[in-house]
């Protein structure tokens, strides 16, 4: 059974004072430590979430931008492409007509010297035809004379080597 005496109410009453302390000094400051701290850890959880939600926008304005630079880049390159075949077409074009006008240049030349030559071969054909004449002739005939069966010679040599006659 139970006994009733006076240690026991000193003993009851050191546990409710015990308690008492204790709460008031030891549970009470624990329990403001760990609201403390579940405040903080709350407003880290809302910074993560907002800095979270800022990185996400600059994400997708960076993905916005280098979309755009790769427009932007596409767009340069095909821009300088049309320019380089530009460019290359008037350099062709100028090597066209370079090339065109120094054939032109070249034809002349030729032409000219063809004729020069011509020139230089008819007065020798007209050498050895006066010297062919005097052989045959014999005679030392003047300069008359030397002209017209040189201009006789002409005529017969040009009727059979005629080149519109072929």
């Amino acid at each position: 059974m139970l006994q009733f005496n006076v240690s026991l109410v000193y003993n009851i009453i050191n546990l409710i004072v015990l308690c008492l302390l204790l709460k008031h000094f030891l549970i009470k400051p624990v329990l403001g430590i760990m609201d403390k701290r579940q405040a903080m850890i709350n407003e880290k959880l809302e910074n993560v979430k907002s800095t979270k939600e800022e990185a996400d926008a600059l994400k997708s304005q960076y993905e916005a931008a280098l979309k755009d630079a790769r427009a932007e880049s596409g767009r340069i390159v095909e821009e300088a492409r049309g320019r380089a075949k530009k460019e290359y077409d008037r350099i062709v074009a100028e090597a066209d007509k370079k090339a065109a006008e120094d054939l032109l240049k070249a034809r002349e030349s030729l032409e000219a010297e063809r004729v020069k030559t011509m020139e230089e071969l008819r007065g020798r054909i007209a050498e050895v035809a006066l010297c062919a004449a005097r052989q045959v002739s014999g005679s030392a005939a003047g300069a008359p004379e030397d002209l017209a069966l040189y201009d006789r010679f002409i005529e017969e040599a040009g009727e059979c080597h005629d080149p519109d006659s072929r």
